[in-house]
């Protein structure tokens, strides 16, 4: 009977990730190979690259339909509240002054 691998946890590639990231594209593949890691590790750390630089990453999408959403004029309530104006917007998200 085979024993699977232990699966790592993201938390593992972080740091190369970020490395290779910040790379230019046409270096990342040489960069990536020169690592002292498996080729399982090798080929995880090319799928998180290919899925960051996709234009079709599911989470940005959702997060970007919601951002238009709320910054959208037409938008004046959210359940019970009463949006009266926008106080504030950053990376996390957006506050507004509300009555309910």
């Amino acid at each position: 009977m085979k024993v699977p691998p232990p699966t790592l946890s993201l938390d593992h590639y972080a740091e190369h990730f970020e490395t290779l990231r910040a790379l230019p594209p046409e270096q990342r593949a040489d960069a990536l190979a020169a690592l002292a890691l498996s080729l399982t590790e090798q080929s995880m750390l090319q799928r998180l690259l290919d899925a960051d630089s996709s234009p079709d990453d599911p989470l940005a999408n959702v997060l970007h339909g919601a951002a238009t959403q709320f910054t959208s004029n037409s938008i004046d309530r959210l359940g019970p509240y009463r949006l009266l104006r926008e106080l504030g917007a950053g990376g996390m998200g957006t506050v507004f002054l509300a009555e309910r």
